[in-house]
């Protein structure tokens, strides 16, 4: 048990998963150093995510008001325009509603296949986080 974290970017309503580059997703398995979840993260950093709004966000966390931090604020009103009161955590809204783009990334690219070729086979395309379509 714990708290899972994915890196989010606000602005560009994407984010790249842990469990994509084969790595847990607690705090201290995401940071370790040199692996490739964080290579991605600072390729992003240094071009498509440059200058973005970015937060690394645990599974678990509701936004409160109290919550200061102006990134997580924007993320907690967006979440509320768009489901309104309705139960759940703010990470449920990313990965309902932003794309999972750790596939661009080749140190993810099998794994992010084979979790594509599950949702094909199963036709399991209800928490289509990759952009998947059905079509195509």
């Amino acid at each position: 048990m714990g708290k899972y974290y994915d890196w989010v970017n606000i602005d560009k309503k994407e984010y790249i998963s842990p469990y994509d580059f084969d790595l847990g997703s607690k705090l201290y398995e995401t940071t370790l150093a040199d692996n490739h979840l964080l290579g991605a993260l600072y390729d992003l950093l240094a071009s498509d995510w440059k200058g973005d709004a970015i937060v690394f966000l645990a599974d678990e966390v509701h936004i409160t008001p109290e919550d200061d931090n102006p990134v997580l604020q924007r993320l907690s009103a967006e979440r509320h325009a768009a489901w309104g009161d309705e139960p759940g955590y703010d990470a449920d809204y990313v990965i309902e509603e932003y794309k999972c783009i750790s596939g661009l990334f080749k140190e993810a690219e099998e794994t992010v296949r084979q979790e594509i070729d599950r949702m094909v086979q199963h036709d399991d395309f209800k928490s289509n986080f990759y952009g998947v379509s059905r079509e195509n």
